[in-house]
């Protein structure tokens, strides 16, 4: 890898860990409606998939880089939550990673 590749993660609340992962397409503004509550109860570390918000892009873009890559701004013991992409990409983490992924949670919703 020719730069520095960063992963950009806001940690917000309190207790267990839960990794917010968003789609395709928007950012981890997307989480907006649902941090409050849910910092009361976890702590939240709330990701920007590589290239989008303010993470940086990645040199190669496959489901293992950008996996490796949250892996490293993520605690080694959390639930992880994806929508969309972030499914993909939390179901990716919890087959191979299994030891960092306590539960998995797919979320789909509608406007």
């Amino acid at each position: 890898m020719n730069k520095e590749q960063h992963v950009h993660c806001k940690l917000v609340g309190q207790g267990e860990a839960l990794v917010l992962l968003h789609g395709w397409g928007v950012n981890s503004a997307v989480w907006q409606p649902v941090v409050e509550q849910l910092s009361q109860h976890f702590t939240l570390y709330i990701v920007d998939l590589p290239g989008f918000g303010n993470s940086a892009t990645l040199d190669e873009y496959s489901l293992e880089s950008i996996t490796e890559a949250i892996l490293k701004v993520v605690p080694d013991s959390a639930t992880w939550c994806g929508w969309s992409l972030g499914g993909l990409i939390a179901t990716y983490a919890s087959i191979n990673y299994p030891q960092r992924v306590n539960r998995l949670i797919q979320v789909a919703w509608f406007y």
